[in-house]
């Protein structure tokens, strides 16, 4: 279909905007992304739009660069007002996309926490999307294997963290669980050790800590208040980065790219 919507009070207008909210996102099960750059990380990654919708001017362009999204999925043309309306951008995309929420998050078929190697992010109480976009971001840019959210942490697909994550999200195994001490557990059980982010005193420098080229799993704590107590009662070796005396803490999404680098170089070394 590839018609042009003009009206603001259009349906599909109405439910496209309605995809800003959480709920809306997870009863319809699907999202909307915005860009030229978004869109191309996303189907660069392997993942195509259920709906394609473009700005009337940007049309031509759009049959250009996008003829094989265009051949396969529904299309709409909108005019700028109708863009303006769906955008949540200070200036209006030239185009955006409706993903499947299960091609991103915890998609079928896909095997986690498995293999020998790698770093394992795990992620409790993230409330800042800015944040969560930025670890996942710094997680494809460092080579983490995997990236695991509770189910108190804000919603993976909120279009601030897919824009923080400038596309990390298509790029990288994520998943939201609801029961993280098991997925704890899991880990444990398949010989990966898991540490912890950690201001106490006898938390070990980053760079002191050996990850070698087994696979571990970092927990990271809400921006606040840190770990849940059910995730310190567990006793897990804690690591800190090292800051100057009388400042407080880092930034936790900085926190995570400090240790993604240490991990990083580490297995440079190591594993070639």
């Amino acid at each position: 279909m590839n018609k042009l919507i003009s009206s603001s009070g259009n349906d599909l207008v109405k439910w496209l905007t309605g995809l800003r909210l959480r709920k809306n996102r997870y009863r319809y099960r699907q999202f909307l992304v915005e860009g030229t750059k978004l869109l191309d990380t996303a189907t660069g990654s392997g993942i195509s739009p259920r709906l394609l919708v473009v700005r009337e001017d940007f049309r031509a362009q759009a049959e250009s660069r996008y003829k094989d999204i265009v051949r396969r999925c529904e299309t709409v043309f909108v005019s700028q007002r109708v863009m303006d309306k769906i955008s949540v951008s200070p200036s209006s995309p030239p185009v955006a996309a409706v993903f499947d929420v299960d091609a991103v998050v915890n998609p079928a078929g896909r095997q986690y926490g498995d293999g020998r190697s790698g770093l394992v992010l795990i992620l409790n109480r993230i409330q800042d999307p800015g944040n969560l976009g930025s670890i996942i971001r710094s997680a494809v840019a460092l080579g983490a294997s995997e990236v695991v959210c509770d189910r108190h942490c804000v919603d993976l697909l909120n279009e601030k963290v897919i824009r923080a994550s400038m596309g990390g999200v298509f790029r990288l195994a994520v998943r939201e669980v609801v029961d993280i001490l098991t997925v704890i557990d899991d880990f444990y059980a398949q010989g990966t050790e898991v540490v912890v982010a950690d201001i106490c005193r006898q938390a070990c420098p980053v760079w002191q800590y050996r990850f070698g080229c087994r696979k571990t799993a970092v927990v990271l704590g809400n921006e606040g208040q840190g770990l849940s107590q059910d995730i310190v009662d567990l006793g897990l070796k804690p690591l800190i980065v090292p800051i100057v005396d009388g400042f407080d803490s880092l930034n936790v999404a900085v926190t995570a790219a400090i240790i993604l680098y240490e991990y990083r170089r580490q297995r440079m070394s190591a594993c070639g």
